[in-house]
């Protein structure tokens, strides 16, 4: 198979860094309209622009951008006139860059792409919270049936992952107990 690398880059294409932006820098960036997609193609133009403008990884970025840095994929696929997953594929690249260079998530959830922000943070924690007291409660169960079985003059014997999930619960109760005496 002939070799297109010398046409295309090939290994002299360099990676997506970190571009040492401080937080403050990385916010007037998120203020504007299309920061991340302007400040990637100031930096690595030979590896966001194809020709004389950008390539299909930033035609992407700039359509997410547009849309507020939320949308759907079929968004993207839309305004770019692909299919959604070649959205999908071309985001995964796109969110990898975005995290590189300026250390923010970019993350998905069925269709929808979006910047992780302090709504989203708290929408996933939600949902974490809720698995979270699901665990709580078979732990809580569990440490019933091992007082049950210590009760009745037998040694419980809890193996893996649930053993040491016990054992840490109860290390946190007992800790509880001593910071509310």
């Amino acid at each position: 198979m002939f070799d297109f690398s010398d046409f295309f880059g090939g290994n002299t294409v360099r990676p997506i860094e970190f571009l040492g932006l401080t937080e403050d820098q990385t916010r007037l960036l998120m203020d504007s309209k299309y920061g991340l997609s302007k400040t990637l193609m100031e930096h690595y133009p030979d590896v966001t622009k194809r020709g004389g403008g950008p390539n299909s990884v930033m035609k992407a970025i700039i359509v997410w951008e547009s849309a507020g840095r939320d949308c759907y994929y079929s968004d993207i696929a839309n305004a770019l006139d692909i299919s959604e997953d070649t959205a999908y594929q071309t985001m995964g690249k796109a969110r990898k860059w975005v995290k590189n260079a300026f250390g923010v998530n970019v993350e998905h959830a069925g269709e929808r792409i979006f910047l992780v922000t302090n709504q989203t943070l708290a929408q996933k924690a939600e949902r974490l919270d809720g698995h979270i007291q699901k665990a709580a409660r078979a732990i809580e169960a569990l440490q019933s049936d091992v007082n049950s079985i210590k009760q009745s003059g037998q040694i419980p014997v809890l193996p893996g992952t649930a053993g040491a999930l016990l054992a840490g619960y109860e290390q946190a109760k007992q800790l509880e107990g001593v910071q509310n005496n």
